[in-house]
């Protein structure tokens, strides 16, 4: 799909869903013409640095979450499984469009490591949760490499995914469904 930057600029200040802002928040230009690289930058910089109702945005993201997790596979999913890559994913892109009106460093980075690094700056996160959602994160991306590249091993996998799940699901609580983490 090809648009102008007009249309695009266009599209996502008044007709994207916040799913498209979620992959925006990982989106970056990787060839072409520097000057438009320059103004897809600037754009994404300013849709993501727009302030948000979070309770609002929130609510999209669990809703967004909750689909995904329901069309995940039968064997361990690393990636859309509960406590997964996603989990994380999802948290990192919250944090980005939630408070990157307020804290506009986190707009700078296209990666979930370093959107966490610049989350725990900001005081968004305390630097040892931000830590170890890294390690969550690195070691669960790791895994799946890993089975992309050798025979997939349910087991294994699982070991992975359980030793990072619980850290992950509590993050979940308190970023994204505080109302419910208090009942």
């Amino acid at each position: 799909m090809v648009s102008s930057l007009a249309a695009f600029e266009h599209y996502q200040n008044h007709d994207a869903w916040v799913w498209e802002h979620q992959a925006l928040v990982r989106a970056r230009p990787v060839a072409g013409d520097a000057q438009v690289c320059a103004a897809f930058q600037r754009i994404r910089r300013d849709v993501l640095c727009r302030p948000r109702d979070r309770a609002q945005l929130r609510a999209a993201i669990v809703d967004m979450r909750r689909r995904i997790g329901e069309s995940a596979d039968a064997h361990v999913d690393l990636k859309r499984g509960a406590g997964g890559i996603v989990d994380i994913e999802f948290m990192v892109q919250y944090l980005a469009l939630a408070w990157a009106a307020e804290h506009p460093s986190l707009a700078d980075w296209t990666d979930n490591v370093r959107i966490l690094d610049t989350a725990a700056k900001v005081g968004l996160l305390d630097g040892e949760t931000a830590a170890a959602l890294k390690d969550a994160y690195l070691a669960l991306r790791s895994e799946r490499h890993r089975e992309a590249l050798d025979i997939p091993d349910d087991g294994r996998a699982r070991e992975v995914l359980d030793r990072n799940a619980a850290l992950i699901r509590e993050q979940w609580s308190v970023l994204l469904t505080p109302d419910i983490a208090k009942e």
